[in-house]
């Protein structure tokens, strides 16, 4: 997630999405997907405006 925010990189997303889908702990899991899920609305709005 660091590196998506420092690079400002969306194409990222995709495997950032994949790497927090094969964490086993359930609770890091759902944390790292939220960020995911942060990211691409932070994207979003980017375009948008």
């Amino acid at each position: 997630m660091m590196l998506i925010q420092a690079s400002d990189n969306q194409d990222l997303l995709k495997e950032a999405y994949e790497a927090a889908n094969q964490i086993a702990d359930e609770q890091l899991k759902a944390e790292a997907l939220l960020g995911v899920v942060n990211e691409i609305n932070y994207f979003s709005a980017k375009q948008q405006s």
